[in-house]
């Protein structure tokens, strides 16, 4: 699970400088836009004669490359709907853990059963959305680096990567600490929010700790992939043998790394998803895959639906020796898929660019965070509370309760935490460009071949 979580900052690039911020000073935001005979000569070739000359010109030149790659509203609207799953997950876990997992695990109704042995269950697969996330942080991370090959973008998206995510991971988890306090016991809040902070600001990225907040598991992946990706781009990007040197580099990570190595390999690959997506440009094309894409994404070996995709793995496994990790790679693959089919113009991409998929991809990085602590306050309560209507019946409303609520709370986390936090970010970032930018200019591009 953004971070994915990019959105603002990391995920579009849309916002990378603030609007009509001169010195500190929102004068848009005040009603007294810059005359444009001002605001060139603030940011023209003599700009270095006033204060902080070298952040107007890097100003200039980041926002002119800002206007030409907006935002992908497909990629929003993806986003938006990969995290409603992810909450959808952590319920079903919670009310319908066979439908979630299968197993041994009680079943409350046929449905549940029905669901796990069904591609339905995709509907709430939280690991492949997480999946999603790490697929598009790799395509939107490099996108602008990759049409400009200008160093500077890097430098601006390496400097602004941890405070776009820690300060929305810092919050949540004091927000986390604080609930279940007044819920449970005040007894030992100082040492909880101390151990908090010390997970949200560094245990979290660099070592994958989710004790105050489950899902910030994914801020390492997020975090270190991001440097590897930028690592990556700012070594091979120029060149036109990136794409064996990404070949290389991915199977040497999933092959160091079970787990966290196919993550970061899913954020190499993102870089070259687009060739995808022109492969598959029309819609007869687009929409089967990125049916089989959702398909693969749910993928779980015991499950009826998968027993044929199993027989396949364990042939290659046992019988040829390619011994891999199945069951994160059928949804890493199937994440490609649905990334690159939503990038193509088609009814999928039309799907997540409207208003409500839209909407939710504004606020998932606050819901992906926040929605833990609302599930904490009130699913297992309103189930408990509507008890004689039924199990399942109290368990559905709890569902629908717990997401209207967490909607709600990410819209306020949004507006509170995560959009200053890209402001923020994007501000560092500037400002990193301004002191070093210059420094590290790509060289001449003649003669290299297009990544």
């Amino acid at each position: 699970m953004t971070s994915c979580w990019n959105r603002g900052t990391s995920a579009q690039e849309h916002s990378v400088t603030g609007s009509g911020r001169v010195w500190g000073t929102d004068f848009r935001a005040r009603g007294h836009a810059l005359p444009d005979g001002i605001l060139r000569t603030l940011i023209s070739p003599n700009a270095g004669d006033w204060p902080f000359g070298a952040l107007f010109s890097s100003y200039k030149k980041i926002m002119e490359s800002t206007k030409q790659y907006p935002k992908i509203l497909s990629l929003e609207g993806l986003r938006g709907v990969a995290a409603l799953a992810v909450v959808l997950s952590h319920l079903a876990l919670q009310f319908f853990p066979h439908a979630a997992v299968g197993g041994n695990h009680p079943i409350h109704s046929s449905i549940d059963s029905w669901l796990y042995n069904s591609p339905l269950r995709v509907l709430y697969a939280g690991f492949f959305a997480v999946c999603i996330f790490f697929v598009m942080s790799g395509y939107v991370l490099s996108r602008k680096f990759l049409r400009t090959h200008d160093n500077r973008i890097l430098i601006d998206a390496t400097a602004k990567r941890y405070f776009r995510l820690a300060i929305p991971v810092l919050t949540s988890c004091i927000f986390m600490v604080v609930t279940a306090s007044l819920v449970q016991s005040m007894e030992g809040l100082g040492s909880r929010l101390w151990g908090a902070s010390g997970e949200a600001l560094y245990g979290a990225f660099f070592f994958g700790s989710n004790s105050y907040n489950a899902v910030i598991w994914t801020m390492q992946v997020e975090f270190l992939g991001s440097m590897i990706l930028f690592a990556f781009l700012f070594v091979f990007g120029r060149f036109g043998y990136a794409p064996l040197a990404a070949v290389v580099l991915c199977s040497g990570m999933m092959y160091l790394n079970q787990l966290t190595g196919y993550f970061f390999a899913m954020f190499i690959i993102g870089i070259y998803v687009d060739k995808l997506t022109f492969l598959i440009r029309h819609w007869t094309l687009s929409v089967p895959v990125f049916l089989f894409g959702l398909y693969l994404g749910a993928y779980d070996g015991p499950s009826n639906a998968y027993r044929q995709v199993a027989i396949f793995a364990n042939i290659l496994q046992f019988d040829h020796g390619i011994k891999l990790n199945w069951p994160v790679l059928f949804p890493g693959l199937g994440a490609i898929l649905v990334v690159a089919a939503t990038l193509a113009a088609g009814p999928v991409n039309s799907f997540f660019s409207s208003r409500v998929p839209v909407w939710l991809g504004k606020v998932s990085f606050s819901l992906y965070l926040t929605h833990t602590v609302v599930l904490l306050v009130l699913a297992a309560p309103v189930a408990k509370l509507l008890a004689s209507l039924g199990s399942v019946q109290a368990a559905l409303i709890a569902c629908a309760v717990s997401v209207v609520a967490s909607l709600g709370v990410s819209v306020l986390f949004y507006r509170a935490v995560d959009k200053p936090s890209v402001t923020f970010a994007n501000w560092f970032g500037r400002f990193v460009v301004s002191r070093f930018g210059e420094r590290v200019q790509s060289p001449s591009l003649i003669g290299k071949a297009p990544l």
